[in-house]
């Protein structure tokens, strides 16, 4: 949780975004590298996830992508998939 959502999540926040507006396209920031979250935030209806210790050039990328309709996942966590991190 944040200052700005005391009470929610990002998986719950993505979850209460696309029940009300369902063309908005969010794209998750976060420090976190637990591929549970990253797949849960994926189903709450996120179309990307950037880890903040990435390079600035790969979240400008990422907002680019989910912007022209595709989906975006930091290549740090490619290894989470079969690490199972």
């Amino acid at each position: 949780s944040s200052d700005l959502m005391p009470d929610v999540d990002g998986r719950e926040a993505t979850r209460q975004i696309m029940a009300k507006a369902s063309g908005v396209k969010v794209l998750a920031y976060s420090a976190e590298e637990k591929w549970e979250i990253v797949q849960e935030m994926f189903a709450a209806g996120a179309r990307g996830y950037v880890l903040k210790q990435g390079d600035p050039v790969e979240l400008v990328c990422a907002i680019r992508t989910v912007l022209s309709g595709g989906s975006f996942l930091s290549p740090r966590l490619l290894d989470l998939t079969t690490t199972g991190g």
